[in-house]
């Protein structure tokens, strides 16, 4: 009678080599498309967020008789200096996670306290000049935007950083609508922020969210400027 004896099969070292290296080469096949992946849903996220800063726009429009913020100089519990995202922060419509965007490396939302201070910065930036959203002047009034001619067209919010030249630094908490407002890579100025694979998320008065394929470092060339569409980019008096 023949016995038989169970054979045990091992890998041999070059064909354990040669198994390691095939997962290699499809993990690397795999790594683009998982980080686009990720990007779409970083600007999915953030539309998500922009469109939520749109319904607390809308309520508060809706409690102060369709008066919004300014970018600064709100008048709130006795301060006059109080930017328009720690307003926002103060009356409850918004809070810091509502600020934040997923795909901007440094946050800054919570690098000021609002009950300490009158500002607390945001990862999205609102227009800055004369007879935007963000005007300033005159002090201690707000834009109506129950005078805005085509809210369709009016930009409410967008991607936002305060240096044009790095994603690194203090996010802008209002964005030049003006190309001369001041020189390309001055951190005292906002500039819209193309971090969603080189375009920008951008919140409009009526509260649809767009996103424009735009340059990092001059995203006026495709989005335009208030400069070139005074009828879209302003309040009407």
């Amino acid at each position: 009678m023949r016995s038989t004896t169970n054979k045990l099969f091992r890998f041999t070292l070059i064909e354990l080599l040669v198994v390691i290296a095939i997962i290699a080469i499809l993990a690397a096949m795999l790594m683009p498309a998982l980080g686009k992946v990720k990007g779409q849903g970083h600007k999915a996220f953030c539309s998500s967020q922009q469109k939520q800063l749109g319904v607390s726009y809308m309520l508060y429009r809706q409690t102060f008789n369709d008066y919004v913020p300014r970018y600064g100089n709100n008048h709130y519990n006795g301060a006059t200096n109080v930017n328009w995202s720690a307003l926002m922060w103060h009356v409850k419509l918004l809070n810091k996670e509502n600020m934040i965007c997923p795909a901007k490396p440094n946050h800054t939302a919570d690098s000021k306290d609002p009950a300490k201070a009158p500002d607390i910065y945001s990862d999205y930036g609102i227009p800055y000049d004369e007879g935007t959203i963000g005007d300033s002047k005159p002090y201690g009034k707000n834009p109506n935007l129950s005078k805005v001619r085509y809210p369709s067209l009016l930009f409410n919010a967008m991607d936002s950083r305060m240096s044009s030249q790095t994603h690194t630094g203090r996010t802008g908490h209002y964005i030049i609508t003006r190309i001369n407002r001041g020189a390309a890579g001055n951190d005292a100025y906002g500039y819209p922020d193309a971090r969603h694979d080189k375009s920008v998320n951008i919140l409009y008065v009526d509260g649809h969210v767009n996103n424009i394929k735009c340059d990092f470092i001059n995203p006026y060339a495709k989005i335009g400027d208030a400069t070139n569409y005074p009828k879209y980019w302003f309040v009407q008096p």
